[in-house]
């Protein structure tokens, strides 16, 4: 959620990679796609939720 936040493609993708669930929410519900958004990061949050997609389609 920092990484996306911050608006770390490569440190997003590290952690993707390595099998961080991109669908978990933090103690308020907000995902990490949703702190991409609020970083001012839309490109990110909407390749997080291409990810949380095609994992729901599995």
């Amino acid at each position: 959620m920092a990484a996306a936040a911050c608006g770390n493609e490569a440190a997003v993708e590290l952690l993707l990679q390595c099998g961080a669930d991109p669908a978990r929410r933090d103690a308020a519900g907000r995902t990490a796609a949703a702190y991409a958004r609020c970083g001012g990061h839309p490109h990110l949050a909407a390749r997080l939720d291409t990810v949380v997609d095609q994992e729901r389609r599995l």
